[in-house]
């Protein structure tokens, strides 16, 4: 978020956080104070921080939580925080996408091997609004 003063004055803030660029807007050019971080660079380093499980659970290729709180207390991957307390109840929409399957449709006993031999239709009806041939239903072949 950033917001701009009467006085000129550009203040950009991160969510939930303290200001992290100071400068003023001259012309449609922005002057930044030296000293503060531009915020392509704050934004790297607040992001670099997260030590969320869910995250390194993705990043792992989605191994169990019990397996990735084994392999950061005994640091096997570095740069990886120590994660504590990680729930194994959390529900990750990738594995569970997954973990679903369908099975395949079995064979059918209608096979045919002439055109027209065998016809679906749907049938809609009664309807009470006549139709132009004065048929009450209506049918639809596939």
């Amino acid at each position: 978020m950033a917001e701009l003063h009467a006085s000129s004055q550009l203040r950009a803030y991160e969510l939930h956080a303290n200001s992290k660029l100071h400068g003023s807007l001259q012309l449609g050019f922005s002057e930044i104070s030296e000293g503060f971080a531009e915020v392509g660079e704050a934004y790297v380093k607040k992001t670099s921080q997260i030590d969320n499980a869910s995250i390194w659970h993705a990043r792992s290729g989605h191994v169990g939580y019990q397996l990735l709180q084994q392999i950061s207390s005994k640091g096997l991957v570095d740069g990886m925080p120590t994660l504590k307390n990680v729930c194994e109840d959390v529900i990750c929409q990738g594995c569970q996408y997954g973990k679903s399957h369908r099975l395949p449709f079995k064979n059918s006993s209608n096979q045919r091997s002439e055109m027209f031999e065998l016809v679906h239709t749907d049938l809609m009806g009664p309807i009470k609004t006549k139709l132009l041939w004065a048929a009450i239903c209506y049918g639809v072949g596939g």
